[in-house]
């Protein structure tokens, strides 16, 4: 039962950690991390598809 609680203690830990360092990565700029599709609006409704294997 110790190591159950450990384990899940350094579990916890970890995530906690790992979503702190990423919350402040994550400033994107246009040009830099992405590029603006279109300025204006269509007259019809356009479908955009994007796949990013960054």
């Amino acid at each position: 039962m110790t190591n159950l609680i450990k384990t899940i203690g350094t579990c916890a830990i970890t995530l906690l950690f790992a979503t702190s360092f990423t919350s402040f990565s994550t400033t994107f700029e246009a040009g830099k991390h992405y590029r603006v599709v279109a300025e204006k609006k269509t007259s019809t409704p356009e479908l955009t598809e994007y796949f990013s294997y960054y």
